[in-house]
C-alpha cells in the first residue's frame, strides 16, 4: 500500500515538474516517449538514446539469461527435448549484458538529475537528493511556488560555461538594469542626434547637446563656453 502510495505521488509530481517545464504533463505516461521529451528539453536528446539502447539490452540480456537458466534445468533434468545444460556462454554473456546496461542506467540516472536540477536554478546538492530521495524532491519541484524552470537558452548557456543556470539569470538581470537609459540620457542622445539647433538654442560644441544661446556653461557636459 505504501509502495503504491509512493508511486501514485511520483507520478503525480513528474506531471507537475513536465508543466513547469512548458511540457504537456501526460508525455510523463508514456514509456520512451516521456523520457525523450524530457531530455530534449533539459539537455540533449543523446541522453535519451543512452536510456534506450540500455534499456533494450537490459530486456534482451534478461530474456537470455532465463531462457538459458530454464534450458540449463530442463537439460539437467534429462528432458529428450533439452539437449546439454548450463553453459559458459548462455550465463556469462547474459550477465555482462545485465552489468552493462545497469551501469548506462546508473551514468543516465546522474546525468537526468543533475541537468534537471540545473533547469530549476538548482545545484549539485539538490540534483543529488533527486537521485537518493527523487518522490521527496520532486515533490519540493512540483508543490513549491518559487522553484520556477529555467528558459533552455540559459541552461544551455550555463552548461557551455560550466556555471550555474541561476547565476546566469542573476548575470542576465544586472546587464538589463546596467542597459537602461534614464529619461535624462534618452533626452541628451535625442539632442545630440540632431544637426541642426533650433530656433534661441545652440550645440555645446564638448558633447554636443542643444542648449540655450545665452547659456555660459553647459548643464550637460558643464564647460565653461564663451
Amino acid at each position: 500500500m505504501i509502495s503504491l502510495a509512493i508511486c501514485v505521488f511520483t507520478i503525480v509530481c513528474t506531471w507537475m515538474v513536465y508543466e513547469k517545464l512548458g511540457l504537456a504533463g501526460w508525455k510523463c505516461l508514456i514509456p520512451f516517449y516521456g523520457v525523450y521529451v524530457l531530455c530534449k528539453r533539459i539537455y540533449k536528446t543523446s541522453l535519451f538514446w543512452l536510456y534506450l539502447i540500455a534499456g533494450i539490452v537490459e530486456i534482451v540480456g534478461s530474456v537470455w539469461l532465463i531462457s538459458s537458466t530454464v534450458e540449463g534445468i530442463m537439460g539437467i533434468l534429462g528432458l529428450s527435448w533439452i539437449s546439454g545444460g548450463f553453459t559458459v556462454a548462455g550465463i556469462l554473456i547474459p550477465v555482462i549484458l545485465l552489468t552493462a546496461a545497469t551501469i548506462a542506467l546508473i551514468v543516465y540516472t546522474i546525468i537526468a538529475n543533475i541537468k534537471l536540477s540545473q533547469a530549476f536554478g538548482m545545484g549539485g546538492a539538490f540534483a543529488a537528493g533527486l537521485i537518493l530521495l527523487q518522490p521527496v524532491f520532486l515533490g519540493i519541484l512540483a508543490f513549491d511556488s518559487r522553484n520556477k524552470a529555467v528558459e533552455p537558452e540559459t541552461a544551455a548557456q550555463a552548461d557551455m560555461t560550466g556555471g550555474n543556470p541561476s547565476d546566469v539569470v542573476a548575470v542576465q538581470a544586472a546587464e538589463e538594469v546596467k542597459n537602461e537609459v534614464s529619461p535624462a540620457e534618452e533626452k541628451k542622445a535625442e539632442m545630440f542626434t540632431e544637426s541642426k539647433p533650433s530656433e534661441g538654442n545652440k550645440i555645446c560644441p564638448y558633447c554636443r547637446a542643444e542648449i540655450s544661446a545665452d547659456a555660459n556653461k553647459c548643464p550637460y557636459c558643464r564647460s565653461e563656453l564663451e
